[in-house]
């Protein structure tokens, strides 16, 4: 007679093979709205293990058009912002250039 395997072998963050095996082949039923202020550490899970979509909101667009538009004017008007208009880290005293 075979004999039966049950093992249970947990994966990293707790799951067994059973239940990532189960989650993998789960078909993304849903779109993740970005607004830039409800993106839970769920919503990245979902789209990196299952592939959800993504759109932008008209409220997350309208913020990115306002911040976006920020930027252009930190840059025209040769304004010092760390990381925006400079580098990062050992690069923050050197200033990027639009030109």
């Amino acid at each position: 007679m075979p004999m039966e395997l049950n093992h249970q072998y947990e994966i990293s963050g707790g799951e067994t093979m059973e239940e990532t095996r189960q989650s993998r082949c789960e078909i993304p039923k849903k779109v993740i709205e970005l607004d830039g202020n409800n993106l839970t550490i769920e919503d990245v899970i979902s789209v990196a293990r299952h592939s959800t979509k993504v759109a932008l909101s008209q409220d997350g667009i309208v913020k990115m058009n306002r911040s976006c538009q920020m930027v252009r004017l930190l840059i025209e008007d040769k304004k010092v912002v760390y990381g925006i208009t400079t580098g990062f880290g050992k690069f923050s005293n050197v200033l990027i250039d639009n030109d």
